[in-house]
């Protein structure tokens, strides 16, 4: 009796389990391997380089296309999406970047690849004046500005030239520009060698000695103006991800309601996100899984995150993995990573997930309003600063990757 119990036990369960659908999934990922944005440490260095600062690589097409072929083998291959690319199914949005509108061209490509049909996904973005979502405008963030002049009081909006200067005035306020490593290398000149590293350019000899800790440098003051890691301030963190967090939980949400109402034929199945490094840094501090994947490091190009909503028995349940490695098929299964999923589940609980973190969540402009914006204003005017924008671009991102 006991026997038959057992194998009635194991029928049952293989019942239930078959019952597992996928209703949904989303992946944010960090475009593919580029040029330093500011300058090149060599003529040789810059040769590497072709399309010019800041734009993609050969490696970083080549990456972008093998992350769109582990895509395809999830969700296209297994029929999850449909094989001739329906736009109705999915959403992909990109930040206003070259290289991250690339990286999502190129990785759509390689999911939908037929070279008969030439297949290619729509792309969404959004100007710089109006991006809350994938990134924001720091001139008008206003709360931000408060925040960088409290932790650093010599801060004065607007008069860094470049992005690697600002985090160079970051850096000698910290004090990390008296570290030792830094003796034979400038500050603002690691973001091109770290960049160039990447690509397969070895670093000067002299520096390669202390390369392990000149990359936790970099990446220690990276987490100190973003508010994370070892400098959490949960501010900064609705400030500059509080958008992107809610929008992904709540993409979440509406899928499985979408699903229960049985609009299938109107239900979103997959949402892209083409983004940057900072982004993805503050997700996995926001869902509190940074210290387990990344430690002291920054995210390497391609790098995933990678949310599914699962049925079982007529519940929603959340799976979430994180794809480390630049080349890598490897899916690391941090689920009970996450903040309110802790415990040996193979799923985390719908309501748990989604209660998780919404008290870092930001609608993209409630954040940024500052406690005293008239001293913010006339700080800038007694700073000479009244016109703060990019020339370029009319207006400011706070991105560096």
């Amino acid at each position: 009796m006991k026997i038959l119990s057992f194998f009635i036990l194991q029928i049952l369960f293989h019942f239930v389990s078959a019952q597992k659908k996928l209703i949904f999934a989303q992946a944010i990922f960090r475009h593919g391997a580029r040029a330093p944005s500011a300058g090149f440490s060599s003529s040789k260095a810059a040769a590497k380089f072709p399309r010019g600062l800041g734009e993609l690589s050969d490696q970083g097409y080549e990456n972008s296309h093998k992350l769109g072929i582990l895509l395809k083998k999830r969700y296209v291959d297994t029929g999850f999406l449909d094989k001739n690319l329906k736009p109705s199914e999915m959403l992909w949005r990109s930040v206003l970047v070259n290289r991250c509108l690339a990286t999502a061209a190129t990785v759509g490509a390689a999911m939908f690849g037929d070279f008969e049909k030439h297949l290619h996904t729509p792309i969404y973005t959004a100007s710089k004046k109006t991006e809350t979502l994938l990134n924001h405008n720091v001139d008008t963030c206003y709360r931000e500005q408060e925040l960088l002049k409290e932790m650093c009081p010599g801060y004065v909006h607007g008069s860094y030239k470049s992005w690697t200067l600002f985090e160079t005035f970051i850096a000698k306020c910290s004090g990390i520009t008296e570290h030792p490593a830094l003796r034979k290398v400038l500050f603002e000149d690691l973001e091109a060698y770290i960049n160039e590293y990447k690509n397969g350019i070895p670093l000067p000899d002299y520096l390669e000695e202390d390369k392990e800790e000149l990359f936790k440098l970099f990446t220690s003051n990276s987490h100190k103006y973003m508010g994370i890691g070892d400098f959490r301030n949960e501010n900064m963190i609705r400030i500059k991800f509080g958008h992107i967090l809610r929008t992904l939980q709540l993409n979440i949400k509406e899928a499985w309601e979408c699903n229960k109402n049985n609009n299938n034929e109107e239900c979103k199945k997959f949402k892209f996100y083409s983004s940057q490094d900072w982004i993805l840094l503050g997700l996995l501090e926001s869902f509190g899984i940074l210290e387990f994947t990344m430690r002291k490091e920054m995210p390497n190009y391609n790098t995933m995150l990678l949310f599914e909503l699962w049925e079982d028995g007529n519940q929603p349940f959340v799976k979430v993995y994180y794809k480390k490695e630049e080349a890598s098929e490897n899916l690391i299964d941090v689920t009970e990573k996450v903040v309110n999923c802790a415990g040996n589940q193979e799923f985390c609980n719908f309501d748990k997930f989604m209660d998780c973190c919404s008290d870092l969540w930001d609608d993209g402009e409630k954040a940024c309003k500052a406690k005293n914006l008239k001293k913010i204003r006339s700080s800038i005017k007694a700073a000479g600063k009244n016109n703060t924008t990019n020339e370029n671009d009319n207006v400011r991102f706070v991105g560096h990757e």
